[in-house]
């Protein structure tokens, strides 16, 4: 266990398990606990610009007491501090970079690599330190344009154009150490609204209405051309009938 110590306790009288004194040919060891401070795992966070302050408690598992010589204890029966019993140094690594830079805080609104340092300095001077990282992801909003153009031929050769474009988005999420793309959500959809086909007096569009269409991360750019015919015109015949009286 890495929290002890052994150590040769002068006049210790060895006494085993059973209540009774050992051989005395047998060396045994007593122990004693010396200062220690253990951190959990490293941890994983998505910036969040709604996330809480970071607590700083979350990385200590125990501050450990060097207890006084004796019987060896287990690491239930060593007396704990106070897990906020520590000086803590941060640095910040921005997403994606190599350079770290002092910080004061873990921040979870922002992304990158955070490097906490804890150490807890013991009445006899001893300093224990120890240092864990919080990763903490990037996001980031995805767009995505889809364009169906529509070219209006008039009747009298010039062309209108339309542009119609349709976004879609999507969340991915940055790799904390790399800055690339870790994972992605789903794009949404979106749509083309309906078009009129513009009127000429005595011409006949080829496409009166271009419909709505739905559009999705499949659907690709798209052009539509309406051209226009003449109408053709009724000629009203006339047929003179004479009565002679």
């Amino acid at each position: 266990m890495p929290f002890y110590a052994y150590v040769t306790l002068p006049l210790a009288t060895y006494v085993n398990d059973s209540g009774t004194k050992p051989d005395p040919s047998i060396w045994y060891i007593q122990v004693q606990a010396v200062p220690a401070l253990f951190l959990n795992k490293d941890q994983h966070y998505v910036a969040d610009p709604n996330a809480k302050p970071w607590d700083t408690t979350s990385m200590v598992d125990a501050i450990y007491e060097a207890d006084d010589p004796g019987p060896r204890k287990n690491r239930d029966q060593l007396k704990q501090l106070p897990k906020t019993d520590v000086d803590i140094s941060y640095t910040y690594q921005a997403l994606g970079s190599n350079d770290a830079v002092k910080a004061d805080k873990v921040d979870l609104t922002k992304a990158g690599i955070y490097t906490v340092t804890y150490s807890h300095t013991y009445a006899d001077g001893r300093v224990v330190s120890d240092s864990r990282k919080v990763y903490v992801d990037g996001v980031n909003q995805e767009t995505k344009a889809i364009t169906r153009t529509i070219i209006v031929h008039a009747p009298n050769g010039t062309d209108q154009t339309v542009t119609q474009k349709a976004t879609l988005t999507r969340e991915v999420i940055l790799d904390a150490t790399t800055g690339e793309i870790k994972s992605a959500g789903k794009w949404s959809t979106a749509k083309w609204e309906a078009y009129s086909a513009p009127e000429f007096k005595g011409y006949t569009p080829d496409k009166a209405q271009i419909d709505e269409t739905a559009v999705n991360k499949d659907t690709q750019d798209t052009t539509v051309e309406i051209s226009y015919t003449a109408n053709e015109i009724t000629k009203q015949e006339t047929k003179d009938i004479t009565r002679t009286i």
